[in-house]
């Protein structure tokens, strides 16, 4: 549970960054600048959130298999 719950944790950390990349995203939409640094960082937390789900994925397969024996 602890590994799940860790890596788990580790999504939501990327999920708030992608949360405050995009809120900049916006900002800089609205004032017509360049959007293209915020850009770039919302598309790599949203990189590392897909691989920490992916973690979790794997994480609870691994205790499923545990279970199965």
């Amino acid at each position: 549970y602890a590994v799940i719950k860790e890596e788990f944790e580790e999504l939501k950390n990327e999920v708030d960054y992608m949360e405050f990349y995009l809120v900049k995203l916006w900002e800089r939409v609205k004032e017509d600048s360049d959007t293209t640094g915020f850009c770039k960082m919302l598309k790599n937390a949203a990189i590392s959130a897909v691989q920490e789900a992916i973690q979790v994925i794997a994480m609870c397969d691994k205790a499923l298999q545990g279970t199965q024996k």
